[in-house]
């Protein structure tokens, strides 16, 4: 099944935005479809202590990890946060979005969808 791939900072307002949309989304239309979703935390100052009470706080029900020395986002060529990436269920990336802006979580519905249908007429 596809992934969504999440680059993020806790103190970014458009990140966080971008953040809660997505997983909104993720919660009403995507995880029922078997997508997964992951989060991973660039706050190069942030260590998990740090992102754990943002986490519960806000009641984020997804898989977040923290890219603590930016080794990540460096070895995927990551230029800035927020940063999206779709990938297919063979792993392959489907898309990938930098920024936010309203309406982004929709986009991604699509491609989305665009992704399993194109994994069904595949099979």
């Amino acid at each position: 099944m596809p992934m969504i791939l999440l680059f993020w900072k806790t103190y970014d307002n458009k990140c966080c935005e971008n953040l809660f949309a997505i997983c909104e989304s993720h919660e009403e239309f995507l995880v029922n479809k078997g997508v997964k979703m992951i989060a991973v935390c660039i706050d190069y100052i942030g260590k998990i202590e740090h992102v754990k009470p943002f986490v519960y706080g806000h009641d984020l029900e997804i898989e977040v990890y923290v890219d603590k020395n930016g080794d990540l986002k460096r070895i995927m060529g990551i230029p800035d946060a927020p940063y999206t990436i779709l990938f297919d269920q063979k792993m392959n990336i489907y898309c990938q979005h930098t920024g936010y802006c309203a309406g982004t979580q929709e986009m991604l519905c699509e491609k989305v969808n665009r992704c399993l249908n194109d994994m069904l007429s595949r099979e």
